[in-house]
């Protein structure tokens, strides 16, 4: 449970869904660094779940609905954002499905930033940070959020999104896909980053190729996804 936990579960969305309240580190607060927030693209459900019984439980009306959503096996567990961080950490990434949180974690370290607690015989990087999903209704594996998101999606996930950040302050964002911020930038993401002396950047999907390839983007400037991932927050004095 972090300090922010009480303000965090009056958000409507969590209310519904606690367990995908964000990942917030015991050390994201701390005189070491400053507060950062890593945003990723979505959660995921098994690509067999779209196929298995009645799946109308995941259209953006009833996810977004005030009714209970029914969970089927364990797919709620695919969802419990701080139990992944937790079970991953401690497992050093090893699922195939870790390897964002892998990658993130090394450009972490490659930046500098070292952690003050362990989980298990391990460094807890991730315990410096905070982290999560900007999307807040699940997409399938094996296939990108961009091809199910209606406008509701679009919606619901920027006003849960602002929410957050008015509750935990982070003082630096990076999303690791530039889907996400784009989709955040046509609300005007940056009215609500400035007053809270936030900035924010993104970097290619630090599970993909282009994370370790030099990219022809505007904003990565000639770096790979980890090389802009590291620079910003060099450039942002994060530690």
């Amino acid at each position: 449970m972090s300090i922010f936990d009480t303000k965090l579960k009056e958000i409507r969305f969590y209310t519904k869904f606690e367990k995908m309240l964000p990942w917030i580190g015991s050390n994201y607060v701390s005189d070491k660094h400053k507060k950062l927030l890593i945003v990723g693209e979505s959660h995921y459900y098994p690509a067999n779940v779209r196929y298995v019984g009645d799946v109308s439980r995941y259209s953006p009306e009833e996810w977004y609905s005030n009714k209970p959503v029914i969970f089927e096996g364990d797919e709620e567990q695919w969802i419990f954002t701080r139990n992944i961080i937790e079970w991953g950490s401690e497992t050093n990434w090893k699922a195939k499905g870790f390897l964002m949180n892998k990658n993130i974690e090394l450009a972490l370290s490659e930046a500098g930033l070292s952690a003050e607690n362990k989980i298990g015989d391990r460094s807890f990087i991730f315990d410096e940070i905070a982290f999560m999903n900007y999307f807040i209704r699940p997409a399938f594996q094996g296939d990108s959020f961009k091809h199910i998101k209606t406008k509701l999606d679009s919606e619901k996930a920027f006003e849960n999104f602002i929410k957050v950040i008015n509750i935990i302050k982070p003082e630096i964002i990076i999303f690791v896909s530039k889907y996400a911020l784009v989709d955040a930038e046509c609300y005007s993401l940056w009215l609500h980053t400035e007053p809270i002396g936030c900035k924010y950047t993104y970097t290619t999907h630090s599970s993909c190729s282009w994370w370790n390839r030099v990219s022809s983007d505007k904003i990565l400037a000639g770096r790979t996804g980890r090389q802009h991932f590291v620079h910003f927050l060099k450039e942002q004095n994060f530690i």
